[in-house]
């Protein structure tokens, strides 16, 4: 396989910023800044998920005047952030993304080189359901399905959500920072957009990537918390079949861990 691209998206309420340990633990095992390239959230705490322009794909300028390479993107949910809310790590290298003069992200359409996927949390179903074709897929502290159902007890109740979702709009405040502290994040500084947020819970409920997931045969990892408070490792279990387990970690793995989570993504890189 030639030089992958890693393209990270995190998940509900977080910011591209959960990514700068992981992303600097990549740089020194020797990944180029400009072969990662983050999502982001245009608003501070919006969920961040890439738009899919009116073609469907998610359009990355290409350099030199060459066309778009065009990301297809699958399904509904994809409709939260614009394109322009890409946020690409600082340029380093040759090849891969980088950032042209006007701020956005390039990539070279000659190389059509393969993604590797790594979501955190919702971002994990997210490029399972409706993100571009990848050559492998990592998720961290992710899931399929977020809420329960007959046959998915394992999953967060849907009048949880509700209850959230009520309290979201009335005190977005509040929520986060109560959601944060249980995750063990860093809370993101306000002020919030709680109508963003409300659709990204709504997608929360709703985002079922149990059938992407089992149709998906390239090579795949789940990094989990046994003491993770927002996907317990009951719920890990049930969506991936072969979870790894660290002892101790709770649902912030690329905060708390990011020269564990480094080494599994190049360990799955290897297998790509």
């Amino acid at each position: 396989m030639s030089r992958p691209l890693f393209l990270f998206v995190h998940g509900w309420a977080g910011t591209p910023r959960l990514w700068d340990g992981v992303c600097a633990a990549l740089m020194a095992r020797g990944v180029a800044a400009g072969d990662m390239v983050v999502m982001g959230g245009g608003e501070p705490g919006a969920v961040a998920l890439p738009l899919a322009d009116g073609s469907g794909a998610l359009t990355l300028p290409s350099p030199d005047g060459l066309g778009p390479l065009p990301l297809p993107l699958r399904g509904r949910g994809a409709e939260l952030c614009t394109a322009s809310d890409i946020a690409p790590r600082p340029l380093a290298g040759e090849g891969g993304a980088h950032r042209g003069s006007d701020g956005r992200v390039r990539v070279g359409i000659a190389e059509r080189r393969p993604i590797i996927g790594v979501g955190h949390s919702l971002g994990a179903a997210w490029l399972l359901s409706h993100g571009p074709a990848l050559a492998g897929f990592v998720a961290i502290n992710g899931f399929t399905r977020f809420s329960s159902a007959a046959d998915f007890p394992a999953g967060t109740p849907g009048r949880v959500l509700a209850t959230m979702r009520r309290r979201l709009l009335a005190d977005p405040a509040a929520v986060l920072a109560d959601f944060h502290a249980r995750a063990g994040l860093p809370l993101p500084a306000g002020p919030y957009n709680a109508d963003t947020l409300a659709q990204g819970l709504d997608l929360l409920g709703a985002i079922d990537a149990r059938r992407a997931f089992g149709d998906f045969a390239s090579p795949h990892l789940a990094l989990c918390g046994d003491a993770d408070a927002i996907v317990p490792a009951a719920h890990s279990a049930e969506c991936f079949p072969d979870p790894v387990m660290v002892a101790g970690a709770g649902h912030g793995l690329p905060v708390t861990h990011p020269a564990l989570c480094a080494d599994h993504i190049l360990a799955l890189a290897a297998r790509c």
